[in-house]
C-alpha cells in the first residue's frame, strides 16, 4: 500500500501541475478567440505561439499522468480506468488539498468549449479564403492547381513573355 500511496502522491502532483497549466492556457485561448473575431492575423499568430509552450507542457504532463496512473493501478491491482481522482485523493489525502475535482472538470470543459469555438472560427476563416481564392481564380482564369501537396509546381508553368526593358 505504501507504493500505491507514493505513486498516488506523485499523480496528484502532476494533476495539480496540469491544473496550473490549464489556468495559463484559458486566457491564451480567450485571446485567440478575440483575435479571430477581430480578424487580426498577427494577433492570432501571436496567441498560437504563446499557446505552444503551454500545450507542450500539458502534453508532457499528460504522458507522465498516464504513466503514474498505470503504476498506481498496478500497485492497487485494479484496472487503470478505476484510478479516479477521488480514489487517488483517498490514498494521499495530504497531497489532495489543493485539487478540487469540480475545478479540474470545469477547467477541462471550459478549455474544450473555447478550443471548439476557435476551431469553428478558424474553419470559417479558411472557408472564406477558399471561396475568395476560388472567385479570384474564376475571374482571372488562373489555374488554382498550381502547386502539389509537396509545395512544388504540379505541372511546369507555361513560359511567360519577357519584357525587353531596353527596347
Amino acid at each position: 500500500m505504501a507504493g500505491a500511496q507514493h505513486t498516488a502522491e506523485a499523480l496528484l502532483g502532476v494533476v495539480a501541475d496540469e491544473v496550473a497549466e490549464f489556468r495559463r492556457l484559458l486566457p491564451l485561448l480567450d485571446a485567440e478567440t478575440s483575435a479571430l473575431v477581430a480578424a487580426d492575423a498577427a494577433a492570432v499568430a501571436g496567441a498560437v505561439r504563446r499557446q505552444a509552450d503551454v500545450v507542450a507542457r500539458l502534453s508532457a504532463l499528460d504522458a507522465e499522468r498516464r504513466l503514474l496512473a498505470a503504476r498506481t493501478a498496478a500497485a492497487l491491482g485494479v484496472p487503470v480506468a478505476d484510478v479516479t481522482l477521488s480514489r487517488v485523493a483517498a490514498l494521499a489525502p495530504g497531497a489532495a488539498g489543493s485539487i478540487a475535482r469540480t475545478e479540474v472538470r470545469a477547467l477541462l470543459e471550459r478549455a474544450g468549449v473555447v478550443a471548439r469555438k476557435n476551431r469553428f472560427l478558424l474553419d470559417r476563416t479558411l472557408s472564406y479564403f477558399d471561396g475568395l481564392l476560388g472567385a479570384v481564380h474564376a475571374a482571372t482564369g488562373a489555374d488554382p492547381g498550381t502547386y502539389a501537396g509537396t509545395g512544388r509546381a504540379a505541372r511546369p508553368a507555361a513560359p511567360r513573355a519577357r519584357l525587353d526593358r531596353e527596347a
